[in-house]
Order: structure tokens, then sequence, then C-alpha cells
């Protein structure tokens, strides 16, 4: 009898590491012209694969996730988001004309001081998407490597809780 338990007891194991891991957590809300919206975005690892699970007043997707870490110059503005930017520099970029718009008026903020990204991991939700309705969360980091925080960019913008 000690076979089967043997067995078992293998796969067991092998379906507990299987099991994807919360990596990351965003929740934000964004108000345009109404009452704030909840999102949140749970981003989970399962070896070298990321996926995201998104969720707001509609329902709920998975989506993937492709990850990517590069630096931000330091003169980074919200006019050189039509420029040639990495990804990161073009979540700031973003964040940086989104947070200055005068059609937002400052309902959507990133709740990180922008200027001071040195360099950043970008979780881009959905790669394939194009620039119009892209999504990402980013890791802000300052010019010493440390964290300033956490935001939800793209088409829109909110601090992570």
């Amino acid at each position: 009898m000690r076979l089967p338990l043997v067995i078992l007891v293998g796969l067991y194991g092998a379906f507990a590491s299987a099991t994807p891991e919360l990596f990351l957590k965003c929740k934000t809300s964004v108000a345009l012209d109404g009452p704030p919206k909840s999102l949140s975005v749970d981003i989970f690892k399962d070896g070298a694969k990321h996926t995201a699970v998104q969720k707001d007043d509609y329902g709920q997707v998975t989506l993937p996730v492709e990850v990517t870490e590069a630096g931000v110059r330091e003169n980074l503005s919200p006019e050189m988001v039509d420029e040639n930017l990495n990804l990161a520099e073009q979540m700031v970029a973003f964040a940086m004309a989104i947070e200055s718009d005068e059609i937002t008026k400052g309902s959507m903020k990133s709740g990180v001081d922008l200027k001071a990204v040195r360099s950043a991991k970008v979780f881009d939700i959905d790669p394939k998407r194009g620039q119009l309705g892209k999504a990402a969360i980013v890791e802000a980091k300052d010019a010493q490597g440390r964290s300033i925080g956490n935001f939800l960019s793209g088409l829109l913008l909110g601090p992570c809780e």
C-alpha cells in the first residue's frame, strides 16, 4: 500500500508547485465624469510566465503580461510621448501627460514624483494591444534604485494602493 501513497505525495507536490504565486497587487480608482470606478490588477507569476487578473465594476479578465525593466532619462517630459522612448519612459511620459492634461483636470494622478523616476520595471498587460488602450503597472525607482511607488499607467492613471 505504500506505492500509491508515494505516488499521491508526488502528484500533490507537482500540483502544489504549479500554482501561480501572487507577485504584485495594484488597486486603484479612477474618476473622470462621475463617481470613482474601482480597478484592481493582480499579477501572478508561474515560473517565467506572468499573467494579470484585472477586475473592475464590469467583471474580470485574465490577460498575459510581459515584464521589462529600463532606465528613464532625466529630462523626460510629457511632450516626448511621440519620441523614440523605451517602454518605461513611455509609461512615465504618458503619466506626465495625463497629470498635466486640461481635460482630466487633475482627476487622475500617479501618486509618484514622476520627475524623480530614473528606472522602472513595467508589467505590460496584454502586450499585443497597441498603444491606444495600453495598460501597465509601473514599479518606479529613483536614481539610487530605491522604490518610489507603483502606479497604473496607459490610457488610465492611478496610484497602486
